[in-house]
């Protein structure tokens, strides 16, 4: 369980460069990776993926737990269990929000748990083997994306909560992200592995509407958990 801490958040929150997110142990070549990649700047995970990490011998200085700035976010991730969603995602995805960087995908399988939970609002397709400096490069180009339309994001969640217009934000979600998706040009192809995505966890919400608003009225600050995460798919960007 994550204790909030806003002091410890706010010193993490220029430090790390993504939320690290597996539902299993991740391969040799996964950790092999991951090494060199958080060589020169640290990671965080939340507290279940911490876990199932060290219990599959991954542990590193470099690899951060992240922390709640208030106990709201928290709630959030109940409130999401509620619904379906495994606390390991639900914790990235909120932890992921609130830090505003991408979720750094070490399997397969959790993607297809976001499938499943319907949460993918677009993906970006490759054919593409990538190297170390395009994932490297393609990381960052996903912090964009959740940095450029952060604010706005949570400002309409919010003003969608308030006079209940959930649904109708998700489906201009999926706009937005259809538009972000222009800036992958390097590798974006019609067809391939899906390396990227965009995920909305307002979409299991709806119909939690009240909850949700009763949350933000409690706390305001909790809507900087109500944005877009875009996950970086690692051990598909390494497949030949």
């Amino acid at each position: 369980m994550m204790v909030p801490d806003f002091v410890k958040y706010v010193s993490l929150l220029k430090t790390i460069r993504g939320i690290l997110l597996t539902g299993s142990c991740p391969s040799e070549k996964i950790v092999s990776w991951l090494r060199r990649s958080i060589r020169w700047r640290p990671i965080g995970a939340g507290s279940t993926c911490l876990e199932i990490l060290r219990r599959c011998g991954v542990r590193s200085k470099l690899i951060l737990e992240a922390t709640y700035p208030f106990a709201e976010c928290g709630e959030l991730v109940d409130l999401l269990a509620e619904v379906g969603v495994d606390k390991n995602l639900s914790e990235a995805i909120v932890l992921a929000s609130i830090y505003i960087v991408p979720i750094v995908l070490l399997d397969v399988d959790t993607i297809n748990c976001f499938r499943e939970l319907d949460m993918i609002v677009h993906e970006i397709r490759t054919q593409k083997r990538l190297s170390d400096r395009e994932i490297k490069l393609h990381m960052r180009i996903a912090e964009y994306s959740v940095k450029d339309y952060h604010f706005d994001m949570i400002s309409r969640a919010e003003d969608a909560i308030l006079r209940g217009g959930l649904t109708e934000e998700v489906k201009r979600r999926t706009t937005v992200c259809k538009r972000d998706a222009k800036r992958y040009w390097r590798i974006r192809e019609d067809r391939g592995r899906s390396i990227i995505f965009y995920i909305d966890p307002l979409r299991p919400l709806q119909g939690k509407e009240n909850a949700i608003l009763s949350l933000v009225r409690k706390n305001r600050g909790i809507i900087l958990a109500l944005g877009m995460p875009v996950a970086v798919a690692v051990p598909e960007m390494l497949s030949d």
